[in-house]
């Protein structure tokens, strides 16, 4: 009888490891490189005004949050999520021209006619030193895959995108107010990293194995004893 409850008892334990431990969200992490492509202005002759030209190479981020409620469902095939932060500096020399976000997004489209397999991951709000804006949706990083291969939902991708997963690849930043124009700036990316953290061994995992290794002793005393 002992031995028997024993055994329940390791069953318990095992178990009960196994209930406490906690689901946790992952935050993660890209950071990019890409160089400007064209500048499309309004400013009369002042294109490029705050040092940033065709040419001209940048690198940024941009971080969401696995668990992230979905926000918007545009239709069955487009979805929409809370981003955490955007920003990106234009090498100009010095420090830079920096753009930061005050509020992002990622929008996730699977299969969808138009926009094939996207994940373009935008802010808007934007603030600088260099100049303001005057439009929404002003910063976007725009990867999409025409053969619709990448995604097989509309969820948060939660493993690392790879450039090489997407044919079609861009950086735009639209609605910026320089010497009292507008300019528009579109890139290429060249360089897609993502700092995903490692999933941590839960606390209650020794606990779980314990409880396993003691019901591997109990079944062997008892066919010692059985013997």
């Amino acid at each position: 009888m002992m031995i028997k409850m024993s055994a329940l008892a390791a069953i318990a334990i095992a178990l009960a490891a196994v209930g406490v431990t906690p689901a946790s969200a992952t935050l993660i992490k890209y950071t990019f490189e890409g160089e400007v492509t064209n500048i499309i202005s309004d400013d009369t002759g002042q294109v490029g005004t705050a040092g940033i030209t065709a040419g001209t190479t940048f690198s940024g981020q941009f971080q969401y949050d696995t668990s992230a409620v979905l926000t918007t469902l545009v239709g069955t095939l487009i979805a929409v999520y809370p981003g955490i932060s955007n920003d990106v500096t234009f090498n100009t020399g010095g420090a830079g021209v920096v753009v930061q976000s005050s509020s992002s997004r990622v929008v996730i489209a699977n299969q969808h006619p138009s926009l094939n397999d996207r994940a373009v991951f935008a802010g808007d709000g934007l603030t600088s030193a260099n100049f303001t804006y005057d439009d929404s949706y002003a910063f976007s990083v725009d990867l999409q895959d025409t053969t619709q291969m990448v995604f097989d939902s509309l969820d948060l991708p939660t493993t690392a995108l790879l450039l090489s997963d997407f044919d079609l690849i861009s950086f735009n930043i639209r609605g910026l107010t320089i010497a009292g124009g507008e300019d528009n700036f579109t890139g290429t990316i060249t360089a897609l990293t993502a700092d995903i953290p490692a999933v941590p061994v839960p606390a209650a995992l020794p606990l779980f194995l314990s409880g396993l290794l003691g019901l591997g002793v109990m079944a062997r005393c008892r066919k010692q004893k059985a013997a």
